[in-house]
């Protein structure tokens, strides 16, 4: 089976961590990109509207689809549509190379 690529309808870029030096001198670790992709995404529970009613503290979770060739790891960062989402859990579908599964939130 192979990817269903029509179903990824937005792009992200893939930030990568690195240590870079502050203005300072101190080395810090901060997330450069590493390229984009193609992906859907589909926010769950409280997503960007209820901040509205809730406040700007309000975080929420998002699941993205990707295609199984990108190389996204649970210490990257995803950026889509100007939304900074924090990687918390990979699934490769038990290795089906069909599509990823990326657990997502937007709390850094």
């Amino acid at each position: 089976m192979r990817t269903p690529k029509h179903l990824f309808n937005l792009v992200a870029t893939l930030l990568k961590p690195a240590l870079v030096r502050d203005a300072g001198g101190s080395t810090i670790q901060d997330f450069q990109p590493a390229g984009t992709f193609m992906c859907r995404i589909q926010t769950s529970g409280i997503g960007p509207k209820s901040r509205e009613i809730f406040g700007d503290d309000t975080g929420f979770t998002a699941v993205l689809y990707c295609g199984p060739e990108v190389g996204i790891a649970d210490r990257d960062r995803v950026q889509v549509n100007g939304t900074i989402y924090k990687v918390i859990g990979v699934q490769d579908n038990n290795g089906m190379g069909v599509f990823k599964t990326v657990a997502l939130s937007d709390n850094l």
